[in-house]
């Protein structure tokens, strides 16, 4: 298709005008990977005014045709509400026809819609179908979401080998939640020989992305000197990295550093506040450390109330 040499710059000046152009010219006659594309670049602003609406009617016009990544496009714009209003069912019947046609990322958000009941009735065993499909095809995510479904028992048999597995395909593609998952099943011996270094390694690689699970998980490794040096100086750092993204468990573990004056000055009021953090998270031992704090005198006892957001 001559708009997608000019998108590409293949053996011409790239060029996103000239490819809407010729996408339109295939377009109107009727050409579904020409609508498809052209959509795309009404959606991405390329060549064209952005435009969500004008995006959806050549998505429609390619989707009806039976072009799957048209149909997965319009799925997600059902799942946004833009340029039409939200729907999790039109998301669903739109991923899945392209689901059926072998869309591997369309399988993937089918998937996801199953693990989550929205616009279809709940079910793990859907959700771990169609999230198979698509890791099977190498789609990166699914792979990751399957590790945990296999971790976890849920819609197949619970498998640590396979879990592993799936993991590692994640994890080798680059996946932050896989590469913790992974260090996870390292620390712990599941499915892998038992290894801090390795779990250290594989987190670390996590953390480095900003997964704030995997700089919580550095920070544990750090305080304990488990696979890294011990060192509570570097166990604050990493707690902090997730504690400022709001993740509940790093909130309570600085706290905790923070009270007792480990890695960081001892402070009483800096504790306070991130058990407080972690506990309007719902976390259970940071908000009974807070209560216990103002029970002792520490701080006032205004600082363990609940605020008014």
């Amino acid at each position: 298709m001559q708009g997608f040499v000019f998108e590409c710059g293949l053996g011409v000046a790239k060029s996103y005008v000239e490819a809407a152009k010729w996408y339109k010219k295939a377009a109107d006659q009727g050409h579904p990977s020409g609508q498809f594309y052209l959509g795309r670049l009404y959606e991405d602003g390329r060549g064209v005014a952005e435009s969500d609406k004008t995006a959806l009617y050549w998505y429609k016009k390619a989707a009806l045709e039976g072009d799957s990544n048209a149909q997965c496009n319009l799925g997600n714009m059902y799942d946004d509400g833009r340029a039409v209003a939200k729907s999790d069912v039109e998301a669903v019947r739109w991923w899945r026809k392209a689901a059926e046609q072998g869309h591997m990322t369309a399988q993937r958000y089918l998937g996801a819609m199953y693990e989550e009941g929205r616009g279809v009735a709940q079910s793990y065993e859907k959700a771990a179908y169609w999230c198979k499909k698509s890791a099977d095809q190498g789609e990166s995510t699914a792979q990751a979401k399957l590790g945990f479904l296999y971790d976890k028992g849920r819609g197949l048999p619970q498998s640590d080998a396979e879990s592993v597995r799936y993991y590692k395909l994640a994890a080798e593609q680059g996946v932050p939640t896989a590469q913790c998952s992974l260090g996870a099943c390292y620390f712990h011996g599941r499915g892998v020989p038992q290894s801090d270094a390795e779990a250290a390694r594989c987190c670390k690689i996590a953390a480095d992305q900003g997964l704030a699970a995997g700089q919580h998980f550095m920070g544990m490794l750090s305080e304990h000197g488990r696979g890294v040096p011990q060192s509570d100086v570097k166990a604050a750092q990493w707690y902090r990295k997730a504690a400022d993204q709001g993740y509940a468990p790093a909130q309570m573990n600085l706290g905790y550093l923070f009270e007792l004056g480990l890695g960081v000055a001892q402070s009483y009021s800096e504790a306070a506040k991130w058990y407080r953090e972690a506990a309007e998270q719902k976390h259970v031992e940071a908000a009974c450390k807070l209560a216990l704090l103002a029970a002792v005198g520490h701080v006032p006892q205004s600082a363990a109330e609940p605020r008014n957001r």
